[in-house]
């Protein structure tokens, strides 16, 4: 890509927060996935489990902003305005400003709650295990579209994925 500059960086990761954290924990090898804190001591490990062991939110963002915000997005707040102050910038021109952001399902479960709770989906469907299917599915069409290069037109995979989407969690059809 000719024309690109990077001008600032920032990570939120399971290592930490900050570039600096993250690139600290990748050079010591450390291992950031460890026994869930419900496993009893003593007990031999049956559940793992990540967190990022810094995050605090209100560094980063407002209360209000906080409150309305899935983690993922907080995250992605945070790694931006790190990215914003490392540049040193105080404007910037929208049209020419971009933002790399790397999430694994972020918000799929948040969105699933809320419609149950909204009574738009089938009340006996799992939400968690919904949004592990359908984010997999999603995934899957995006391996195939990006990394293996099938052409797709957009409006025909948005379009298709959001009606699969929609009747797999029982929304009737419009």
């Amino acid at each position: 890509m000719d024309g690109v500059v990077i001008t600032g960086t920032g990570a939120v990761s399971l290592l930490g927060t900050g570039v600096p954290r993250l690139i600290g924990g990748l050079l010591g090898n450390e291992v950031a996935v460890r026994p869930a804190p419900w496993v009893g001591p003593g007990a031999a490990p049956v559940a793992w489990w990540t967190a990022v062991p810094d995050f605090r939110p209100l560094e980063w963002m407002t209360d209000q902003v906080e409150a309305g915000t899935d983690l993922f997005a907080q995250f992605a707040l945070a790694a931006a305005e790190q990215a914003i102050q490392q540049a040193g910038l105080k404007n910037f021109d929208p049209r020419r400003t971009a933002v790399v952001h790397g999430t694994s399902m972020g918000g799929m479960r948040a969105l699933l709650k809320g419609q149950h709770q909204l009574d738009i989906a089938d009340p006996q469907l799992d939400p968690v295990m919904l949004a592990e299917v359908l984010g997999a599915m999603v995934d899957q069409t995006c391996y195939i579209w990006f990394f293996l290069g099938k052409e797709f037109d957009s409006r025909v995979v948005v379009d298709s994925l959001t009606l699969v989407w929609s009747r797999a969690i029982g929304v009737p059809a419009a």
